[in-house]
């Protein structure tokens, strides 16, 4: 659901376009990563790379399981970051670590407004 419908949403809301995500398994230091809703896209003509998880639920600790992986990544992306989880349920504890680590998260209810 996330790959068909967070693109217009993400270019409306943050104003990135070409947005098309994939699945993609990322090797790092002999480590394989992997990232749920990976793309390349532009927000003002920029190059920009979006790192997005996608869980049923988010809580604190999913926050923070994603957030080891984007440490380990983000040192060999050389463009813009635009991090983000998106899920169904989003707990209070995952919002305050999510918004202290700059991710977004994105609720599927908040995709019709």
């Amino acid at each position: 659901m996330g790959k068909v419908i967070l693109p217009a949403y993400i270019e409306k809301k943050y104003g990135i376009s070409e947005v098309e995500f994939t699945r993609k398994f990322i090797k790092v230091n002999q480590e394989e990563i992997e990232i749920n809703l990976y793309s390349e896209g532009k927000r003002n003509g920029v190059p920009i790379v979006l790192l997005g998880e996608s869980r049923s639920r988010i809580y604190s600790n999913d926050v923070n399981k994603f957030l080891n992986n984007l440490k380990k990544l983000e040192p060999f992306l050389e463009k813009e970051i635009f991090r983000f989880m998106f899920g169904y349920v989003i707990h209070p504890s995952a919002e305050k670590i999510a918004l202290e680590k700059n991710i977004e998260l994105i609720a599927t209810y908040k995709l019709t407004r």
